[in-house]
Formats: C-alpha cells, sequence, structure tokens
C-alpha cells in the first residue's frame, strides 16, 4: 500500500493520505535539518519503534 504522510513545518498540522489532523509536537528546520515526529511516521507506516534508553538507541522494526 502507498502512502503519503504530509508535515506542515512550524505547526502541528499533519495528512495523512488526505486525512487531516494534528500531531502533538510541531515539525521545525534546525540548522538547515527537517525534525519531525519519528513515532508519528512509523506508526502510520505500520512500523513499531523502540527506544532503548540505556543505551540512547531508538529502534525501527518492521
Amino acid at each position: 500500500d502507498k502512502k503519503e504522510i504530509l508535515i506542515w513545518v512550524g505547526g502541528k498540522r499533519v495528512s495523512v493520505n488526505g486525512r487531516t489532523s494534528e500531531i502533538d509536537v510541531p515539525a521545525l528546520i534546525l540548522n538547515g535539518r527537517a525534525m519531525v515526529p519519528l513515532r508519528f511516521i512509523t506508526e502510520n507506516l505500520g512500523l513499531t519503534i523502540l527506544y532503548h534508553a540505556n543505551y540512547g538507541i531508538v529502534e525501527i522494526i518492521d
């Protein structure tokens, strides 16, 4: 299945397959890089995200 995720920078508005909603944390540009909520993206792609605090590692599982 093809999915389209749009995230507006500086706001909380997002769109997944044409369906608009809001996220908790706004996307932003920092030092020329887009900072987006990874959990929102991975969950909408049907992936699992785990954070291993002891090691400072984020794991994304298909």
